[in-house]
C-alpha cells in the first residue's frame, strides 16, 4: 500500500511541477539500448555484459580484487566501531530487548552497520580508503586504550559468536548490493561478469555458502565429544548390536533434516521462477540459466554436502576433520578443473568442444525448453552452468569448513598471526595466479578452480579481520545476532522488497538522482532491519513459551 500511494504521488509531482532535473538524471540511456542490453536485472546501465572478450583483467573498466576486499573492510570496521560502543550483548530477555529496540539503538544500528553497507557499493573508492583509515586506527586504539575494556567487558556468549559477525555483514552486504546494483550510481564495473572476471557482486553468492559452513563443524566437534564421553557405554552395546542401530537413527536424523532444507529451498526457487515469469521481471539468462536460480543451487549443495558426510563418515568427522575436510574440499576442485578441461560431444555431427566452452553456450543453442516436469535431462542441459556450479559450490562449502575451524582454532589457542600468514599467502597465490602470470580465470558461472580460490581468499580474510575485532571488544552488536538467527528468512525478504522496488519503478530506478537513490536504498535497509527484528521478536515470544511449557 505504502509503495502503491508513493508511485501515485511520484506521477503527480512529475506531471505536474518541473522537477524532473533534480530527480532524474540520464546517462546515455537511449546508447545502452540500441547497443542491445535493455532495462533490468543485474546488467544495467549501457547494455554491454563484462567477459572475457571485449574487457581483460586489470584494465579500468573491470574489477579489482584489492578494491572489493577494502570496500568490504570498511563495512567491517564500521562493525567494528559499533561493537566499541555496544554495552552489552544480546539477551532474550523482554526488557534487555526493548531496550535494543530502542530509537536511539536502531539509529546506532543503521548508522554504524546499514548505512556503511550502501556508502560502500556507490563509492567504492572512498569506502576503501576509509576502511584502511579505520583499520589503521583501530590497530592503534587496541595497543593503548583496549587494555582496560577488556579486564571490565566479559563476553557471554558461546565460542563461536564472533563468527556471527563475519556472517551477519556478508548477510546484510549481499542484502543491500542487490538493490544497489540496480541504480546507476553504483559503478558497472561492480556488476556480475557474463563469462570470467572478479566483481563485487560475484562475492555474493560464493560468500554466502562460505559464511553459511563456517560453523557446520561444530556439529562433528559436538558428535566427537559425545563418542569420547560415551565410549564405555557404546563398547558394552556393541556386543548387542545397538551401536549400528544409533548411527542408523543419527544418519537418518541428518537425512531427514537435509530433505526438508532442500524441499524449502527447491520451493522458494521455483517460486521464484513462476513469479518473474507470471510478472513480467526481466531474468538475466546469463546468471545461472534460463529456469535455474540461486534457491536451486542452494539445494542441490546440500543434498551434495550432506551425501558426501553420510559417504565419508568418521574421515570427515572424526579426530583429524579439520585436515581431512581439506583433502575432500581440494579433490572436489581438481576434480572441477578436470571436468571442464575434457571434450564432450556438441552435435549430431560428433562435433567436440571443451566441456568449459559447452556450458557457456548460448541460450539458443542449448536445445527446446522442457514440457514436462518429467524431462529432468531437458532441464539441466538448458540450465547446464547453474547445475554444474553446484559442483564448485559444494567444494567451496567444504573449503569453509575448514577454514571456519582453522580461524577459530587458532583464535582460542591465541595465535590469530597464522591465520594471518594463512591469509597473506592466499592473497599472494591469488594475485599471482589471476593477475600477474593469468593462468587462472574465475568464473562464477562455472564456480571454476580460480572462482573458489578468490571466494576462499576474501572470506578468510573477511574471517580474520572479524575475530580481530571481537578479539579486541569481546562482544558483538545484536543487530548482527538477530540477523544471524534467521538468515534464510532475512534474504528471501531482501530478494522480496528488491523485488517490489523494481516492479514499481521500473525503468525509472535506474536514472534518479543521487539523493533519492540514497532514500531508497536506506528505505529497502530499514525494511530488511525491521524483519530482523519481527523475526527475532518471534523466536523470544517461542523461547518464553517453551520455558513456561
Amino acid at each position: 500500500y505504502l509503495f502503491y500511494i508513493i508511485r501515485k504521488l511520484r506521477s503527480a509531482l512529475f506531471s505536474r511541477f518541473p522537477i524532473n532535473a533534480f530527480f532524474i538524471h540520464e546517462r546515455k540511456m537511449t546508447e545502452g539500448r540500441r547497443e542491445g542490453g535493455g532495462i533490468g536485472g543485474f546488467f544495467r546501465y549501457d547494455g554491454r555484459l563484462k567477459s572475457e572478450t571485449n574487457r581483460a583483467f586489470g584494465r579500468e573498466d573491470d574489477g579489482n580484487a584489492f578494491e572489493i576486499f577494502f570496500l568490504t573492510l570498511f563495512v567491517l570496521e564500521s562493525v567494528g566501531v559499533r561493537c566499541r560502543r555496544e554495552i552489552k550483548d544480546f539477551d532474550e530477555d523482554d526488557k534487555d530487548f526493548d531496550k535494543l529496540l530502542s530509537l536511539q539503538n536502531r539509529w546506532r544500528d543503521f548508522l554504524h552497520v546499514l548505512f556503511p553497507t550502501i556508502l560502500c557499493v556507490f563509492h567504492p573508492k572512498l569506502s576503501g580508503a576509509l576502511g584502511a583509515i579505520l583499520c589503521l586506527r583501530r590497530i592503534g586504539f587496541s595497543s593503548s586504550s583496549l587494555k582496560k575494556d577488556r579486564n571490565t567487558n566479559t563476553n557471554t556468549n558461546s565460542t563461536t559468536a564472533w563468527l556471527n559477525l563475519y556472517r551477519s555483514a556478508m548477510l546484510l552486504s549481499a542484502c543491500s548490493a542487490i538493490l544497489a546494483i540496480d541504480f546507476s550510481q553504483m559503478p558497472r564495473r561492480l556488476g556480475k561478469t557474463k563469462d570470467y572476471g572478479v566483481s563485487l557482486m560475484d562475492v555474493g553468492a560464493g560468500s554466502f555458502v562460505a559464511s553459511a559452513s563456517c560453523v557446520k563443524w561444530r556439529r562433528s566437534e559436538r558428535s566427537v565429544n559425545r563418542r569420547g564421553n560415551s565410549r564405555s557405554s557404546i563398547n558394552s552395546r556393541s556386543s548387542n548390536g545397538s551401536r549400528g542401530e544409533e548411527g542408523a537413527s543419527s544418519s537418518g536424523e541428518v537425512f531427514l533434516r537435509m530433505m526438508k532444507r532442500a524441499s524449502i529451498s527447491f520451493i522458494l526457487g521455483f517460486a521464484r521462477y513462476v513469479s518473474v515469469k507470471r510478472s513480467g521481471y526481466q531474468l538475466v539468462e546469463e546468471e545461472y540459466g534460463p529456469m535455474w536460480n540461486f534457491f536451486f543451487s542452494l539445494a542441490v549443495i546440500d543434498i551434495l554436502s550432506t551425501a558426501i558426510v553420510c559417504a565419508c563418515g568418521r574421515f570427515i568427522t572424526g579426530k583429524y576433520r579439520m585436515r581431512n575436510t581439506f583433502i575432500v574440499a581440494s579433490s572436489i576442485a581438481i576434480l572441477v578443473e578436470l571436468l571442464l578441461g575434457r571434450n564432450v560431444v556438441y552435435d549430431a555431427k560428433n562435433t567436440t568442444m571443451k566441456l568449459e566452452s559447452w556450458l557457456l553456450l548460448p541460450t539458443k543453442e542449448r536445445g527446446a525448453f522442457p514440457t514436462k516436469y518429467t524431462d529432468v535431462v531437458s532441464f539441466v542441459t538448458l540450465n547446464r552452468e547453474g547445475a554444474f556450479s553446484c559442483v564448485g559450490m559444494t567444494s567451496l562449502h567444504f573449503f569453509g569448513r575448514f577454514f571456519g575451524e582453522y580461524v577459530h582454532t587458532k583464535k582460542s589457542e591465541g595465535d590469530l598471526r597464522r591465520a594471518v600468514w594463512l591469509a597473506l599467502m592466499l592473497w599472494i597465490a591469488s594475485y599471482t595466479s589471476i593477475d600477474v602470470l593469468k593462468i587462472i580465470k574465475p568464473s562464477r558461472r562455472l564456480c571454476n578452480f580460480g572462482y573458489i580460490l578468490w571466494m576462499s581468499t576474501y572470506n578468510v580474510s573477511a574471517m580474520v579481520v572479524m575475530a580481530f575485532i571481537h578479539e579486541q571488544y569481546h562482544t558483538v552488536p545484536s543487530i548482527l545476532q538477530r540477523a544471524n538467527a534467521s538468515p534464510m528468512l532475512v534474504f528471501l525478504f531482501a530478494n522480496i522488497t528488491t523485488g517490489l522496488f523494481n516492479f514499481i519503478l521500473k525503468d525509472e530506478i535506474m536514472r534518479v538522482h543521487a539523493f533519492l537513490a540514497y532514500v531508497l536504498m536506506g528505505w529497502h535497509m530499514e525494511l530488511i532491519h525491521m524483519c530482523i527484528n519481527v523475526l527475532a521478536r518471534m523466536k523470544s515470544k517461542q523461547a518464553q513459551k517453551k520455558k513456561t511449557n
